[in-house]
């Protein structure tokens, strides 16, 4: 989901004085708000005044129950001279933006930072930023449930998770955009993801993760509930644990912005004029992930979990001489 065009308001700043005609300074931008969960916050550290190479290293601090992604660098170097009764000035200044996006998973106040920005001897640090994200009230227009397999589960056995996201059919043509979070697609820590890659043609339900944009192959039906039509997008992803234990997660959301008003443009066309947005949660989850049995293990127990396996060995020669190679299938 594209991050909405808005003013970009300094609200944290650090100056420190350095050794040299010019101090280092480091500062926080952020995007203005409102701001709510699941809604991606543009998060600039600008850097000034730091040597041009190489590229200074940063340290940011994790936000609790928020995700901080880190998007990349804009280096950039100015050069300006100046002429006063005949006595020559020269200047350069260097600066890097460190671009970040900022998502809370819940409503509440939440710091962001403090960044400490390194570049050999020379150490600079911003203080944190407190954001207020408010709460999106749950829509019955929008459903949104992630579901897994019930019975216990092992590390390395492969199991299919499925999302499925209700939106009413009339909300189709108003619909500008809308983001999907996944709690449990930003672990990869965890758990190793399987997917089929979409094919020209299919219909792909997009997700936001802590990695990136994940397009999922997804159907698409239409179902009466309660009265009302729904357009109903269902998309599956194969989850691989890679270790034991019980893990507790945020339930899926999704933000849409729907359009209220529309304007034509010089040609006719009906562009969006005001949104606003509508959302839905899923409820927490937990996933339990049990140690493989240790009684009873065969000796020749490589990892393999699941059912209906079938094994087969080959040899490409039988007779050979000590020394010789063999290829074993």
């Amino acid at each position: 989901m594209a991050l909405r065009t808005c003013a970009i308001a300094t609200v944290a700043l650090a100056l420190l004085i350095a050794d040299g005609a010019a101090a280092q300074k480091v500062h926080i931008q952020i995007s203005s708000g409102p701001y709510y969960p699941g809604e991606a916050v543009e998060v600039q550290l600008v850097v000034e005044d730091f040597d041009e190479h190489p590229t200074p290293t940063v340290d940011a601090s994790p936000t609790a129950s928020g995700r901080l992604d880190y998007v990349g660098v804009n280096p950039s170097t100015r050069s300006s001279i100046s002429i006063i009764n005949g006595r020559m000035t020269q200047t350069r200044t260097v600066r890097f933006v460190f671009q970040y996006r900022f998502v809370a998973s819940q409503p509440g106040v939440f710091e962001i930072g403090p960044f400490r920005v390194k570049q050999g001897g020379v150490e600079r640090m911003t203080g944190p930023v407190r954001i207020e994200v408010a709460a999106l009230g749950k829509s019955d227009r929008l459903r949104i449930k992630l579901d897994w397999p019930r019975g216990e589960l092992y590390p390395g056995q492969r199991f299919v998770v499925e999302l499925e996201w209700w939106f009413e059919t009339d909300l189709s043509d108003r619909m500008q955009d809308y983001r999907i979070e996944v709690p449990i697609f930003d672990r990869s820590d965890l758990f190793r993801f399987i997917d089929a890659p979409p094919q020209r043609g299919d219909t792909e339900l997009v997700v936001q993760t802590a990695s990136g944009e994940v397009s999922l192959q997804a159907t698409v039906v239409e179902r009466v509930a309660s009265g009302r039509r729904f357009k109903v997008v269902t998309a599956q992803r194969i989850l691989v644990p890679l270790r034991s234990g019980e893990f507790e997660f945020s339930g899926a959301t999704v933000v849409v912005d729907e359009v209220v008003r529309w304007r034509r443009d010089l040609f006719g066309q009906r562009t969006a004029q005001g949104t606003r947005k509508i959302a839905s949660y899923d409820d927490p989850r937990t996933l339990v992930v049990r140690d493989v049995p240790r009684r009873g293990r065969p000796e020749s127990f490589a990892g393999a979990i699941g059912r209906g396996f079938s094994l087969e060995a080959s040899a490409d020669r039988s007779v050979l001489q000590v020394g010789d190679p063999i290829l074993l299938s």
